[in-house]
């Protein structure tokens, strides 16, 4: 026999078996639990209803000419049931006149198998009502896991909804006081250590960028409204990268860009389309060996502009990428990720009417493509 059944990607198939021949019982039942069926038994059709309040099978072998209720009877009893009615149901008799098979078709019996019959012929019957039920039954299943997905995704946003609120709310007292006391030291320093107080400056104009991107998902949470500009893409690219520069070139990262400079302006929210890409920047550095390359490119396709980051790191495992951009997954060790920033990129950029796409090879490297509209 070839491929069976008895065990597919919907688990161990149960069949009942309803006989009053126990020889002919035990005999189909020995060769269905050799191809791994779960085998449940009945000798007349009021045990069999028994068992199946017991135990719900997903097929029933049955055959017709019984002590207390038939065959068909037994059938039409099984079909009262709602819970019942989709099971799919096998008739077997030793009779093979032509009234006895169109009486068991007119019940709706999905098929026929007149004793004695061969072992091939009884298997390919099980099997091909079973691979149906499947078919029939795979995009129900499917459907209820999209559901139950959704619904736990709700949840995990409306929690990440709660938390973004109050962390951006109580990051902002120890945020103004690093501002203040970077000023102050400035202030103090004047011009007598020029480097120091270059460094300050620079401590006070990121300080106050965090404070914006708090505000930002604070505003977030709250479904804010983009601030939209009309604004040249490849200024905040470069603005971003001059931020991340002192990572890159720590990590010794070559920068490469590939801008098409005829693109024309596009209305985004400049700071918080520097958020998502500084997050792939700082991203693509964090996972890069030293002296790799971060390829940044632009180009129009129809009305849209796509931005692509390319890195040469270690790349993706094939069953992490459809879950990088959901809160709270990382692949970072403990305590050096928080598994929000891909999942606000996305955020983002849907607000824009834009989209995010990945492509990752393990040991390659991983391109996340940006996709936006000119007009929106």
């Amino acid at each position: 026999m070839g491929v069976s059944m008895g065990r597919s990607a919907m688990g161990t198939k149960r069949i009942l078996i309803v006989e009053d021949d126990l020889a002919v019982q035990e005999g189909i039942a020995d060769i269905l639990e050799v191809e791994g069926y779960e085998v449940l038994t009945a000798s007349n059709g009021q045990e069999a209803l028994t068992v199946l309040q017991e135990q719900r099978p997903d097929l029933i072998v049955s055959d017709i000419m019984m002590p207390y209720m038939d065959g068909y009877d037994f059938y039409e009893a099984v079909h009262k049931q709602p819970e019942w009615v989709t099971i799919p149901f096998i008739f077997l008799t030793a009779k093979s006149e032509k009234e006895d098979v169109r009486l068991g078709k007119q019940l709706g019996a999905d098929d026929y198998l007149v004793k004695p019959f061969e072992r091939e012929d009884l298997l390919i019957t099980v099997e091909a009502k079973l691979r149906r039920l499947e078919e029939v039954q795979r995009p129900a299943l499917e459907r209820a896991e999209q559901l139950e997905e959704q619904l736990t995704r709700s949840e995990r946003l409306a929690l990440l909804g709660e938390l973004a609120a109050e962390f951006a709310h109580e990051i902002k007292s120890p945020l103004s006081v690093i501002t203040m006391q970077a000023a102050l030291i400035q202030r103090q320093l004047g011009t007598e250590n020029r480097q120091v107080a270059q460094d300050m400056a620079r401590i006070i104009k990121q300080s106050k960028r965090i404070g914006e991107m708090a505000q930002n998902l604070l505003e977030y949470s709250r479904r804010a409204p983009l601030t939209r500009e009309v604004t040249d893409i490849h200024q905040i690219i470069e603005e971003s990268l001059t931020f991340t520069s002192y990572l890159l070139t720590k990590r010794g990262i070559t920068v490469e860009r590939h801008f098409d400079h005829s693109l024309p302006p596009i209305s985004i929210d400049p700071s918080q389309m520097e958020q998502v890409f500084l997050n792939l920047i700082v991203n693509a550095a964090q996972a890069t060996p030293y002296e790799g390359k971060l390829t940044v490119s632009t180009r129009r396709v129809g009305d849209e502009v796509h931005i692509s980051f390319a890195d040469t790191g270690c790349g993706i495992p094939a069953e992490n990428l459809n879950k990088i951009f959901e809160p709270y997954f990382t692949t970072k060790p403990r305590g050096e990720g928080t598994g929000l920033g891909l999942y606000v990129c996305r955020n983002i950029l849907t607000k824009h009417g834009g989209t995010i796409e990945v492509e990752s090879e393990v040991e390659v490297g991983t391109t996340f493509t940006i996709k936006l509209p000119f007009s929106h």
